[in-house]
């Protein structure tokens, strides 16, 4: 945040220091003080006494401070869902934007069940619908990313345009399909059919989950999907190939699914996260 009339007062500033202070140095005397003052300025020792900072914490603080006139500048970022219209439109105020390179981000912890599980977390991800979060949470100011190296960077970032490699594929936009087939080739299906997924114990069953249905039909192409798999969201396919049913329908064999979902109280990412994954799967 600029205001306009600051730059204004500061050239103002500049242009009076510049006569003002020969003068003053004059009426320290001549000679060696005036050269040892001017060394000082240009070997870059000159020192002032106190550089006194007054902090406003929060951005809905700093930008009133602003708008009442108590400070000049706000020399750092805002979130953009503070930047209002009156701001916006106020003729003495003027705002400059820049990407930074920071990022929001869910983290998994890889080390504990079910989340160790990667069709679960793939699932996750393609549940999520990147572009309606970056509307609803930063008011369209933030760009979806897949990679935690920023594309501003430059090219070190794959998502960067002119980047030598490219991601396979990415988690911009919402894909339950790709999902729900990443969900059931893991092993989590409904199998009591009370609208939330349970998950194949290999280990309780003896057999691996790939021993027990065919999961090549859980791997579709993204433009032909496997027309014997569900291609809309759910928990269950409409149908798939059980190699061994007794295996399969023994409820022993199966593990409910469940896991804390931690975040900030009132967060509109967290919130979207949860509301996306639970209407597509």
């Amino acid at each position: 945040m600029l205001k306009k009339k600051y730059l204004l007062l500061a050239g103002a500033s500049l242009m009076i220091l510049a006569f003002l202070f020969p003068a003053q140095v004059a009426k320290a005397g001549l000679g060696e003080d005036i050269l040892n003052l001017r060394d000082q300025w240009r070997n870059n020792t000159a020192y002032v006494d106190e550089v006194l900072y007054k902090v406003i914490q929060g951005d809905e603080q700093q930008l009133l401070a602003l708008k009442n006139g108590e400070i000049d500048v706000v020399g750092d970022f805002v979130a953009a869902q503070f930047i209002s219209e009156d701001l916006i439109n106020d003729p003495n105020i003027e705002i400059n934007k820049t990407q930074r390179r920071g990022f929001g981000h869910v983290s998994f912890n890889t080390a504990k069940w079910p989340t160790d599980q990667r069709g679960l977390r793939r699932a996750l991800a393609f549940a999520v619908d990147k572009w309606a979060i970056s509307e609803e949470a930063w008011g369209g100011e933030s760009q979806p990313i897949d990679s935690p190296v920023v594309p501003s960077i430059g090219i070190w970032s794959i998502e960067h345009p002119s980047a030598l490699r490219k991601l396979p594929e990415n988690y911009y936009d919402p894909n339950p399909i790709k999902g729900n087939h990443s969900l059931l080739q893991d092993g989590f299906y409904d199998i009591d059919n009370d609208g939330w997924r349970e998950w194949f114990n290999a280990t309780k069953a003896g057999k691996a989950w790939s021993a027990v249905v065919d999961v090549s039909a859980f791997t579709p192409d993204a433009a032909n999907p496997d027309p014997n798999v569900a291609n809309e969201a759910g928990p269950n396919p409409t149908a798939f190939t059980v190699t061994d049913a007794t295996t399969f329908n023994d409820v022993n064999n199966w593990e409910e699914v469940s896991f804390p979902i931690i975040g900030s109280q009132g967060s509109t990412v967290v919130d979207a996260v949860v509301r996306q994954s639970q209407k597509a799967y």
